[in-house]
Formats: structure tokens, sequence, C-alpha cells
């Protein structure tokens, strides 16, 4: 979920119980072979299942979840710290669509201005 989350973030999350899974959505889940749990975004929700795709990819997972699949939302994640809201729903839609563009204008402006920092 790089550039989202950063190796050594701790990231806070809860059961969704009764509350209904949203496209924009970070959720923790289990890899589909059950060994490591995965943190990635709802990209879409249909009556074939749950599609996600980390924020730092390019194409969505491979898998198709369940409910019965995901483990929980991610609310909060912890830098250092400070504890940062993770927002889902249509606020993390507009998030993940608008990350990619920002990280390609870092990747060729940060060289131009790296010399004068």
């Amino acid at each position: 979920m790089n550039p989202t989350f950063k190796t050594g973030d701790i990231l806070h999350f809860a059961p969704y119980n009764e509350k209904k899974v949203c496209v924009g959505d970070v959720i923790v889940f289990l890899s589909p072979n059950k060994n490591h749990k995965i943190v990635h975004r709802v990209i879409s929700i249909d009556q074939t299942g749950i599609r996600t795709r980390g924020d730092g990819n390019k194409k969505n997972d491979d898998w198709i979840l369940e409910n019965d699949d995901i483990i929980g939302q991610v609310f909060y994640v912890q830098k250092k710290r400070v504890k940062l809201p993770v927002y889902g729903g249509i606020i993390g839609r507009i998030y993940a669509i608008s990350i990619k563009p920002l990280r390609e204008v870092k990747r060729f402006i940060w060289p131009l201005l790296k010399p004068f920092c």
C-alpha cells in the first residue's frame, strides 16, 4: 500500500460487524492461501464479490473476496508518534485516484528540485 503506508507504520483496524463494506475502504484480509494478512483498498463490489488493489499497484488483485474473508477495516495509521485517519468510502476513492498522478509528478519534479534543497 505504499505510498499510503510505509514500512514501520502501525495500522489500527476494527472488524466490520454489521457495517457494510464500501468501495474505497482500506481492508485487512487473509491472502488466498491463508498464510498472511494483506492490506488493500476495495476497488469494486458486485454480485461476484469484492475486488481489491494496493494503492501502489497498477492492476487489480487476481482474487475475488467475500465478506467472510475480510478481517476488518483500517481506520488509523500511526507514523512514528503521529496518528492519522485512513479514509474509506468516497473520500478513500478520491485519494486512491489522486495518489498515482501525484506520485508521477513527484517522480519528475523531485530530481529537478533536489539540487536546491
